[in-house]
């Protein structure tokens, strides 16, 4: 019996103290099936495996705004990878790229860029409408969202710059306001009320609104093409507003940044050498006239 007892013993102490190799890999992972999206109106799945457990970090984004797009980090390890993102504007193209690793740190693996359109629905119905400045259509287009969907932040900025567009300018603010406090990081209600306070002739808050959005994203551009909700109309909007500030320093700050992007050169204004006071061809006796010239030949071009 004992005999057995100092076999066992020596078999368990040989078992525990056995020599564990640990093997580097230093091999990237890869995605192994076709990365698949399945849309809705305000959603999608995205789909993929890979060839072994990797951690992810999601990069999305509407097309539009590619410079900073938001990002998503799953640190859980896995080979069967699903992501489902909500809260999307309806028929509207998206990208996203997938950035991996394995439990190595073999990395980063990135996919090559995936581009999917959210569904349409009435309430992209209702910005096309806006768009071709068919308010009303517009207007019948959120009702008949809004009698299927709860209300959002999203259904109010549309309100609101439908209120806008009507011309009720205190309706539009009004509504801006309370989204401000549901959500007061949501950048096209920023826009919103930096259109209202240039409406409204207060300069400041349009600098101030402007300032937000294009610290946040320098090209910023809101998902519906056929609004003025872009970087190049905050840029001239905040030019205008500084100018009526009498502050032509920043004025032309935001003036030369949009020539270039425009025209692709510089503006070439200097304000202490009146030689220089030209624009497009037409010279000017005064460096601020030179200024609202340039503002106006903004306008005329984005």
């Amino acid at each position: 019996m004992k005999r057995i007892l100092i076999a066992l013993f020596f078999l368990v102490v040989i078992q525990k103290c056995e020599k564990i190799t640990y093997v580097y890999d230093n091999t990237k992972p890869e995605i192994t099936e076709q990365i698949t999206t399945e849309t809705q109106s305000s959603s999608v799945k995205i789909s993929w495996e890979t060839s072994e457990a990797c951690s992810t970090i999601f990069e999305y984004s509407s097309y539009k705004n590619v410079e900073k797009p938001d990002t998503l980090i799953f640190g859980e390890f896995r080979e069967i990878h699903n992501i489902e993102l909500n809260s999307l504007w309806p028929d509207v193209e998206y990208y996203c790229l997938i950035n991996l690793y394995d439990y190595y740190d073999n990395g980063p693996v990135t996919s090559d860029t995936v581009f999917f359109r959210t569904n349409s629905n009435e309430l992209s119905k209702c910005w096309s409408s806006i768009g071709a400045n068919k308010l009303s259509n517009a207007e019948n287009y959120l009702k008949n969202y809004l009698q299927s969907n709860n209300e959002s932040v999203k259904t109010q900025f549309t309100r609101a710059w439908i209120n806008l567009n009507k011309g009720k300018i205190n309706q539009a603010e009004e509504l801006m306001i309370k989204i401000m406090d549901y959500n007061p990081s949501f950048v096209p209600n920023f826009a919103g009320l930096l259109v209202v306070n240039k409406l409204k002739g207060n300069n400041q808050n349009v600098i101030k609104y402007g300032n937000d959005i294009l610290d946040l994203n320098s090209h910023w551009n809101f998902v519906y093409a056929d609004t003025d909700l872009n970087y190049k109309y905050i840029h001239a909007m905040m030019a205008e507003s500084f100018l009526k500030r009498n502050n032509f320093e920043e004025c032309q700050n935001h003036i030369d940044i949009l020539w270039e992007i425009i025209f692709g050169e510089t503006s070439g204004v200097q304000p202490d050498i009146p030689s220089t006071w030209e624009i497009k061809g037409n010279e000017y006796e005064t460096y601020e006239n030179t200024l609202i010239s340039a503002i106006q030949i903004i306008y005329d071009n984005i």
